[in-house]
């Protein structure tokens, strides 16, 4: 099925944030709805954790482990999915949950929202530092989801899926500055899809997956499409890129009726397939029990 193969057969109702981490050679990703926490190992074993519902995104941290957006916190946890240590409170609105994040250059924390009930403009993009402060990069959003930085950390790109546009923002690794937001790439057509998840690779490339278009896409910093790889499910959700070169890519079968699950059985799986890519270097969560942005 055009080069993509199910590496883990998890069934997730909505996958979300694939993160590599080089420092184990394992792969993290969440099902949003059920709140499980997902690890693939180097030596293909697949690890599950329940860590509450809804599971938003996950992240690495400083040091070790990862941090999981989770209700209305970020639950801290080590390399065996275990908590350890006090997780962060954020005060999130009622019909309100986390959906996807990742770190910046400086070891922040981006997580968005997004409405239970799709009300429009309720989403917020939040910044957690190392102390635990929390402040708004971007509100009046709807469904905040993927974010990725280019290599020198001054460029964000961003997505609010209600929208279909993937627009880049100039960034301050070193500060708060977020400005000037452009639209960077702009999907029309029948059946192209929305933006949903998205990773920058070390050349500066955008990839991402289009949720309704079963496609996985490649453009340039400057928006020009380099490459699109058919996917054999409708929703793609998110990339992520490994140290070899492979590309895994969450999926999911959320509001698909059962004769659209059955045409496609590999839909909630985790695909990947070899490609010619390279990741950034990895950026890892600065929490108060962290000591390093940046391996």
């Amino acid at each position: 099925m055009s080069g993509w193969q199910p590496v883990v057969a998890c069934g997730c109702e909505l996958g979300e944030r694939p993160v590599w981490d080089p420092r184990t050679e394992a792969l993290w990703w969440v099902d949003i709805p059920s709140g499980n926490l997902h690890r693939l190992d180097g030596d293909g074993a697949h690890f599950t954790r329940w860590v509450g519902a809804p599971l938003g995104a996950v992240a690495l941290r400083a040091g070790a482990g990862v941090v999981a957006a989770s209700g209305n916190q970020l639950v801290l946890l080590d390399d065996e999915g275990e908590v350890g240590a006090e997780p962060i409170p954020l005060d999130l609105h009622a019909g309100i949950r986390f959906n996807d994040g990742a770190v910046d250059p400086a070891g922040r924390l981006l997580i968005g929202t997004t409405s239970v009930s799709a009300e429009t403009g309720r989403a917020a993009l939040y910044r957690v530092g190392p102390g635990g402060g929390v402040d708004v990069v971007l509100d009046g959003l709807t469904e905040s989801n993927g974010l990725g930085w280019s290599p020198d950390g001054r460029t964000m790109y961003f997505v609010d899926s209600v929208e279909p546009v993937v627009r880049r923002y100039e960034y301050d690794p070193d500060g708060d500055a977020v400005r000037r937001g452009k639209d960077l790439v702009t999907l029309a057509g029948s059946g192209v899809g929305s933006p949903d998840g998205l990773v920058v690779d070390a050349e500066g490339a955008v990839w991402v997956a289009l949720w309704g278009g079963a496609e996985l896409r490649r453009y340039s910093p400057s928006g020009e499409l380099m490459k699109a790889w058919p996917v054999p499910v409708s929703q793609p959700t998110c990339p992520a890129l490994g140290s070899d070169g492979t590309v895994y890519l969450t999926t999911a079968w959320e509001g698909l009726p059962p004769e659209g699950r059955a045409a496609q059985p590999w839909a909630g799986h985790l695909l990947s397939r070899q490609l010619s890519c390279r990741p950034q270097n990895a950026h890892y969560f600065v929490d108060p029990h962290g000591s390093a942005a940046t391996r």
